[in-house]
């Protein structure tokens, strides 16, 4: 590993720009850092704001790296802790306001949020692709690898595409999710003295088996059954519009949610969108969703087949688009997110089963959380996700749970404190002999 240049010393770069844009809009920075790319969509690039941004971000000598010139405001906003409940699952967004300086305050003041947005992050994007564009020159390599939490700027990685490079390789976990993996393959690679060969699968997470999880079915009294045939039966529950907990297999790495632990719903029906945004996961109207595509099928949406593994771009969706309008972001564009068979057989099977019902060879993907927490891990979550409204039907592993529960008596039967008082005095007795 040769170093090209230094990142600037002491300085914030393009990422805390970003940050920022994001504190002038209202959102908060390194936290809805999303919402600026949702929102840019809907605005339009100000080219007198544009020039009035710029020359905050410097490129360095060397052209690696952009300085950031702005600064936090010096009277930073007073933590609102009448707001926090306990039961809060975004301590730090109810706590804390946005709070630009007051300099990049001045100069937003007059336009519109979606139009700071947009601006903002066309600069974003300028600057850092004449950055790789210097090491690209510079090195004249053809492929590229991504890393850092910069890499998950969906629109920036369509930008990387258009140069069009051999490849380009953003992973599971850029942002700092993926850190303890790269430290365990660092050591693998000075033990081995080599290159691991294969891919490394993003399905890392915990997995439960049937039995653990029929367990706490029972235990929550919960209506379901087993079925035999999983992938048929959900989609057609997706195909008669319901909103679908996805819980398979081992949970992925990383910030996206690619098909293990996912909410899902059907494409083809745009009230979908609104449906999940405002009332299942309560998340901000204009956030958009992506399409879990089969790759062998990608040439019915786009004109590149592109494998997008870890849904790390966005592209325009060229064909059909009025096939899955509730995958769709007002500008044209989807994240794809890629599906071959042997990554992911059995969410590859559902895809084909809803294919097969339907003759669209897509479904609706978001992450299994309600917004503000982390994707859940456990049988225990999803469940508690099932009985809050996030969904209204649970598939895990082999079983369709239901959001109601089963009619029936429970007996519980009273034990005298005569009959605990034996037990205490034997039951040392019994442990001894045992």
């Amino acid at each position: 590993i040769k170093t090209l240049g230094n990142y600037n010393k002491g300085g914030w770069g393009i990422a805390r720009f970003h940050n920022f844009i994001c504190e002038a809009t209202g959102y908060l920075g390194n936290v809805d850092n999303g919402k600026v790319m949702g929102l840019a969509a809907y605005g339009k690039v100000e080219e007198d704001l544009y020039k009035k941004l710029k020359k905050f971000l410097v490129v360095s000598e060397d052209g690696f790296s952009a300085k950031f010139l702005l600064r936090h405001n010096p009277q930073r906003s007073k933590p609102r802790y009448e707001k926090l409940k306990l039961d809060s699952y975004e301590f730090y967004k109810v706590i804390n306001t946005s709070n630009p300086p007051a300099e990049l305050k001045e100069i937003t003041k007059y336009y519109s949020s979606i139009n700071i947005a947009a601006t903002g992050q066309r600069i974003v994007e300028d600057v850092a692709l004449e950055i790789i564009s210097n090491m690209l020159n510079f090195t004249k390599k053809k492929k590229i690898v991504c890393s850092g939490g910069f890499f998950q700027n969906i629109s920036f990685n369509k930008r990387l595409l258009d140069l069009g490079l051999q490849g380009v390789y953003v992973p599971s976990a850029p942002n700092d999710s993926g850190l303890s993996l790269g430290a365990a393959l660092l050591y693998k690679m000075s033990v081995e003295k080599k290159r691991p060969r294969k891919t490394l699968s993003s399905y890392l997470g915990p997995q439960f088996k049937n039995e653990e999880i029929k367990d706490i079915l029972d235990e929550f009294n919960l209506d379901y059954k087993k079925s035999k045939n999983i992938c048929r039966e959900t989609a057609n529950f997706l195909k008669k519009g319901k909103i679908v907990g996805w819980f398979q297999g081992r949970s992925e790495l990383g910030p996206r949610s690619l098909g293990a632990r996912s909410v899902l719903g059907d494409p083809r029906k745009f009230i979908n969108k609104a449906k999940i945004n405002q009332l299942l996961k309560k998340r901000d109207w204009f956030m958009p969703y992506a399409p879990s595509v089969l790759y062998d099928k990608m040439d019915f949406f786009y004109d590149k087949k592109i494998n997008c593994p870890y849904m790390s771009f966005s592209m325009k969706i060229t064909k059909n688009s009025s096939r899955i309008p509730a995958a769709v972001h007002v500008d044209g564009s989807s994240r794809p997110h890629t599906i071959k068979k042997n990554d992911f057989p059995r969410y590859y099977n559902l895809i084909k089963e809803f294919y097969r019902f339907t003759g669209v060879p897509a479904i609706l993907n978001t992450s299994f959380n309600r917004h503000g927490i982390a994707t859940i891990q456990t049988p225990r979550q999803a469940i508690e996700h099932l009985l809050n409204g996030c969904v209204e039907i649970l598939v895990i592993e082999d079983f369709i749970v239901f959001a109601h529960k089963k009619n029936r008596k429970k007996i519980e039967r009273l034990y005298s404190e005569g009959y605990y008082l034996l037990v205490e005095k034997i039951r040392h007795i019994i442990e001894a002999m045992v």
